[in-house]
């Protein structure tokens, strides 16, 4: 069956010495993995995390890796390809969400709320907060959504039970000041994302507690590759 659809690349191994494996979350049937062969043509550059594009494949059920027929530009990026703290942040959100949608994941909402942030992120002129906010947005999504019930008492978060509490947990709970923060941006949304004030220590001990919230209910995403690069960028 012949697919045309919308995509979006999240990640590329080299499989020889002129093929790459390219895993890309498609519209129309999910995450895929793609074979790309190498060529001088610059379509090649199309494969970076986040691309959006238009994709044409033969879709055959069951097959575990997909040619591709034909690739465009679906949004031109203004800023991801130029500027290095917007690549690491593609690059680290690409990791995670690649280790956490199983293969042939397909949910259109979920298309659609990527493609709509990865936009945000290209158009935004301060990114810091950006991957924060997007995980924190991203937990709807893949069934983890924290119960927004902050209030005076119940200022700790704890991720086990996915809820704020008035008993601080030390294995599980945020304390008391990335509770409040975190609640902060839960509440701006992806798109209030740089409403949130954070200094970079800060910012960088609340994705290290967001981490574990993921961590406790996708193993998946330990041991992440990108996470070191991204804070290295952000330190410069």
């Amino acid at each position: 069956m012949f697919v045309k659809t919308q995509a979006i690349v999240l990640r590329q191994n080299k499989f020889s010495d002129n093929k790459r494996i390219v895993t890309i979350l498609t519209q129309s049937h999910g995450k895929k993995n793609f074979i790309v062969y190498n060529s001088k043509k610059n379509k090649n550059s199309f494969f970076q995390s986040f691309f959006i594009l238009n994709l044409d494949f033969n879709y055959k059920e069951n097959q575990n890796l997909t040619s591709i027929k034909e690739v465009a530009l679906n949004v031109p990026f203004n800023s991801i390809p130029y500027n290095n703290e917007k690549m690491a942040i593609a690059f680290f959100l690409s990791e995670i969400i690649n280790k956490i949608l199983e293969e042939n994941f397909q949910d259109t909402v979920f298309f659609d709320f990527l493609k709509n942030s990865i936009i945000l992120l290209d158009n935004h002129p301060k990114p810091a907060n950006f991957h924060i906010a997007f995980l924190a947005a991203m937990s709807v999504y893949v069934g983890i959504m924290p119960k927004q019930n902050y209030s005076v008492e119940n200022k700790y978060f704890n991720f086990r039970d996915g809820q704020f509490s008035f008993l601080f947990d030390k294995q599980f709970s945020f304390n008391e000041f990335y509770s409040f923060k975190f609640q902060e941006i839960l509440n701006a949304g992806i798109e209030g994302f740089d409403n949130v004030k954070l200094i970079q220590s800060e910012r960088n001990i609340l994705l290290k507690n967001i981490l574990e919230f993921y961590a406790f209910h996708f193993n998946s995403i330990k041991n992440l590759k990108s996470l070191d690069v991204l804070q290295e960028v952000f330190q410069t």
